[in-house]
Order: C-alpha cells, then sequence, then structure tokens
C-alpha cells in the first residue's frame, strides 16, 4: 500500500509540474510609448479573450482595459499606462498563463516628463489649467522659465500662463498645475478686451517644457518633452449628466461599472469627484479609475454587486476643461446673469440593476 500510494504521488507530482509549465509558457512583451508601458502582446495564443484577465501580483482586482485579437495575437490595453517595477499576472479562466515585470526606467537617474494632462489632443480654446507629472520631485524653480507654447509658425507666446509665486504642486511636487491666465478668458475683463482670449479656436500649439528644468536633486530633465495639440470652440457649456452613457453591471457579478462622458472633463478632479452608495448613503467600497483622457471612468466593486439599486454620487465642484462645473459656467457675467439657484454640493444618479 505505500509503494502504491507513493506512486500517486509521484504522478500527482508530474501533472502538476506540467500544468505549472504550461502555466507560464505564454510569452508576453510590452508596448512602449514614450517611455511608458502603454500595453502587453501575448504571442502565439489561439485562445479565446473572453475568459483572460490581467492582474497585479497579490491584487484583488483585475487591471481594467481591453484585450484585442489581432491574428495569433493578443493585445491588452489598459485604461491607464502599467505601473513600473510591479509584476502582472495573465489569467485565463483563473488560470495562471504567464507573468511579466515592467522594468524600472534604468536608462537615465535624471527626472523626466511623465505626461501632460489633459492627455487629449483637442483642448478648448478657453482651457482654464491643466497639470504636468514628473516622475520624482522637483525643486522650488518658477516654472515660467521652463513651460512655454508656441503657435504653428514656431513663434512663443507671452502671457498665456498665469504666473503665481511660488508655483501650485501637490504634496511630493510631482504633480503642477498650470493655469492659462484667467484675466484673458473671461469676457468683458480688461486683459480680455486688450490682449483677447490665450488661445485662438481651430489653431495648432506646441508645449515645450525644458530640460533645464530641475529636480529636488538639483538635476536637470533627461529631455525637452514636447505635447502638440489643436484648440477646437471655445466651451461655455455646463456639465450635464443627462448627456453621459452610464454602462451598468450584471448584479451578483463584479462587472465594472462605466460611465462615458460627452466631453473630457478634469483628470484630477474626477479622481475625487465620485462615489458609489447605497440608497441610505453608506459608500460602497469600489476601485476607481480614469482613463488618461479624461472621457471616461470605471468603478470595480471589491465584492460583487449586491444592492438592485444605487447612486453614482458626483460633487458638484467637478470641471470640464474650460472650468465649467454642474453647476455654474467659469466664464458667467454674475451682475448680469446672477448666481446659480442650484448651491447643492453633489448631484446624484441612481442606477438600477
Amino acid at each position: 500500500m505505500m509503494i502504491k500510494c507513493s506512486g500517486c504521488i509521484f504522478w500527482w507530482v508530474l501533472l502538476y509540474l506540467f500544468f505549472d509549465v504550461q502555466s507560464i509558457g505564454c510569452q508576453v512583451a510590452i508596448i512602449w510609448n514614450q517611455g511608458q508601458a502603454e500595453a502587453l502582446r501575448l504571442n502565439d495564443f489561439s485562445g479565446g479573450i473572453q475568459d483572460l484577465m490581467v492582474r497585479k501580483r497579490h491584487a484583488d482586482f483585475p487591471v481594467l482595459g481591453d484585450f484585442i485579437r489581432e491574428s495569433n495575437t493578443i493585445i491588452f490595453k489598459p485604461l491607464i499606462y502599467l505601473s513600473k517595477g510591479i509584476v502582472y499576472q495573465i489569467f485565463n479562466a483563473d488560470h495562471l498563463i504567464s507573468e511579466i515585470r515592467i522594468p524600472e526606467d534604468t536608462s537615465s537617474d535624471s527626472g523626466h516628463v511623465v505626461n501632460i494632462f489633459p492627455a487629449t489632443q483637442i483642448w478648448p480654446a478657453n482651457i482654464l489649467k491643466g497639470y504636468i507629472k514628473f516622475s520624482e520631485p522637483m525643486g522650488e524653480l518658477p516654472s515660467k522659465d521652463f513651460l512655454k507654447i508656441y503657435n504653428d509658425h514656431g513663434e512663443e507666446l507671452l502671457d498665456v500662463f498665469l504666473e503665481l509665486n511660488p508655483d501650485l504642486w501637490n504634496h511630493d511636487q510631482t504633480i503642477m498645475t498650470f493655469w492659462f491666465n484667467p484675466g484673458r478668458i473671461k469676457r468683458g475683463l480688461n486683459p480680455n478686451l486688450e490682449e483677447g482670449n490665450p488661445l485662438e479656436a481651430q489653431a495648432n500649439y506646441t508645449i515645450k517644457i525644458d530640460a533645464a528644468w530641475l529636480t529636488k536633486k538639483g538635476k536637470p530633465l533627461r529631455q525637452d518633452f514636447i505635447f502638440d495639440f489643436k484648440s477646437s470652440s471655445a466651451d461655455r457649456e455646463k456639465i450635464y449628466v443627462d448627456d453621459w452613457q452610464v454602462d451598468s453591471p450584471k448584479i451578483d457579478t463584479r462587472e465594472p461599472l462605466r460611465i462615458l462622458f460627452s466631453e473630457t472633463l478634469d483628470y484630477y478632479l474626477l479622481q475625487e469627484c465620485f462615489q458609489i452608495v447605497g440608497l441610505e448613503g453608506a459608500p460602497i467600497p469600489v476601485q476607481t479609475v480614469v482613463d488618461k483622457e479624461g472621457k471616461q471612468i470605471t468603478f470595480v466593486p471589491q465584492t460583487p454587486w449586491k444592492q438592485p439599486s444605487f447612486f453614482i454620487e458626483i460633487k458638484t465642484k467637478l470641471e470640464d476643461l474650460a472650468g465649467n462645473n454642474l453647476t455654474r459656467l467659469f466664464d458667467q457675467d454674475l451682475r448680469k446673469d446672477g448666481k446659480s439657484n442650484e448651491n447643492r454640493d453633489f448631484l446624484r444618479i441612481r442606477v438600477t440593476l
């Protein structure tokens, strides 16, 4: 009996090793875009994509994104860039088929610009503000010496940005808010009457962030950062939640709840202006992901959706790119139009599963 049991154990071990080797046999490559891990490529994968899932190692939540088939290759495009230094695992029907670590950037110990927001290529002519995200904390030098904007003739435009002293940074000085001159945006103010709007509609512009900008370590950035965009007409409409598309999940699942916006919204305000609450107001724990263009927000519950109805709660301070929020316009003449009669701190959208 002992010999027979040992044989069983032996064969079970062989089977386990076989399937374990099979589970990590799928080849995965990283697709890079300007130094960011933009997508994953699964080579020689002939199975279906409906059961595929990407997850950070030891994480409970899947990484939100789309799987796209190209012949025997699968492309996974996450909603946001994959994080450097993190191991991502690929599952097929809860079976681990591969994993890959996104390498740290070792090409230089200098900091760099990660991205500029809004990341979309179309900005309204009356855009109010944007953000610059750096890879490491920056020093105290004023941004006016390093942040420039040019027209399509290569001419630098002056007095476009509001000069602040000091600049407006987040707590660790990795994200800076830059403002377009509001005095030139608000119609009827002297700067607007004398100099006009900072941007013209239907024009091409280039923002340049100079590599001479020093990090907190006293080192210059690795290279200049160039961002091209085109201006649309001015946006002088409030945000209307009735124009949003809400894709509801199925009850008793962990399918994502997704909202598609009718316009690009403020990337960082999106991350702090939403929560999901029950009908009695108790928060429902979710993971929130904002796509980098600010046109979509996704909520994944920690546990399956159990309540047949709940609310999406939105703070009314949420803004679009022109500074218009859910209750008022940024460029509004209060003497003529009066104050908004909507003084609520938040709005709610009811969702029924």
